[in-house]
């Protein structure tokens, strides 16, 4: 037994009426046309109903393969967790899923066929009537967030300009919005700390270091482009240029320490100066270095640090003269 949707069945109504009409057309027709031209009429007539009752089914068929496309897109839009709704072109609303219904807090019964503007008043001159008409305006899709404070939820919409209307999907992105916003919070709270760690470093005069055997890479801490004198923008030097910055009366010191921590994982703590700067001066570091190992016990990298103890090293110096004068 076949069952037939409404659109199928009128269909069905309007291709029998039709049919009927014909008929009773032929009937008439047949009743004033002499005897002798209906030799010739009948054929002809005969080829013309069979051409309207093929159009007829045609017309059946479309209607039946549209009602079909319908009812699969329905079910479609029905499934989704997204909102969907669909306005024609004078904002009555004309199509409705069960998220919308949640969202719009109104059963599609109390929505379909009336102005968006007429329920929510209050939308008038907010930011969806804003977005909604540059949709239709512009005749492109528009994006945007919203928070409802109500629900405590941020939503992102898009709304797509259709030939007789304006198609709106909207998306509950509250929890991603909260792990962006917590992120931010995050990265915020590190840049500070980072803040206050330079800040400690230069007031110290203390630098810290690491360096990654695998890549080769050296890290410094913005007090060590400080002591060297390094333009923070040209970022860390590699192993040879490093030593540059040493002076070379211990150049080799320097060396064998990092040699025997990366080979033997030996920690190490030295006083060694830096290269004379343009006045033939040097400055006095104590470097501090501690291998760090795998679960395979192999060093993978040296942390550190730098303080410039130049004046620690002139008290010293001063205090041994004086002893020795004494």
């Amino acid at each position: 037994m076949l069952h037939h949707t409404n659109n199928e069945r009128k269909a069905l109504i309007q291709f029998t009426a039709l049919f009927a009409l014909l008929i009773a057309l032929s009937a008439v027709d047949c009743c004033v046309t002499p005897p002798k031209a209906l030799a010739v009429a009948i054929p002809l007539r005969a080829a013309r109903f069979g051409a309207l009752i093929a159009l007829g089914f045609s017309i059946l068929r479309l209607r039946s393969a549209r009602s079909d496309a319908d009812r699969k897109m329905s079910q479609t839009l029905e499934g989704v967790s997204d909102a969907f709704f669909w306005l024609d072109g004078q904002w009555r609303f004309q199509y409705v899923n069960a998220a919308a219904e949640q969202l719009l807090v109104r059963q599609r019964s109390e929505l379909l066929g009336r102005s968006l503007w007429d329920i929510y008043p209050d939308a008038v001159g907010s930011t969806f009537e804003l977005h909604y008409r540059q949709a239709l305006a512009e005749q492109t899709t528009v994006t945007f967030e919203n928070y409802d404070s109500d629900r405590d939820k941020w939503y992102a919409l898009r709304a797509h300009p259709t030939a007789d209307g304006l198609a709106v999907f909207c998306h509950d992105v509250t929890e991603a919005k909260g792990a962006s916003l917590a992120n931010a919070t995050m990265l915020a709270a590190l840049r500070e700390s980072e803040e206050r760690l330079a800040n400690a470093q230069r007031v110290a005069r203390v630098g810290s270091w690491e360096f990654d055997i695998a890549s080769g890479k050296i890290h410094w801490s913005a007090e060590l482009f400080r002591q060297f004198g390094r333009d923070p923008a040209l970022g860390e030097p590699d192993y040879d240029t490093l030593l540059t910055y040493y002076h070379p009366a211990d150049v080799d010191i320097v060396n064998a320490h990092v040699q025997s921590a990366l080979i033997d994982g030996a920690a190490y703590s030295h006083d060694v100066r830096s290269a004379p700067d343009e006045n033939g001066d040097v400055r006095w570091f104590h470097a501090i270095a501690t291998p760090v190992r795998d679960e395979t016990g192999a060093v993978v990298r040296l942390v550190g640090t730098k303080m410039d103890v130049t004046e620690r090293v002139a008290a010293e110096r001063a205090q041994a003269m004086l002893t020795a004068i004494l």
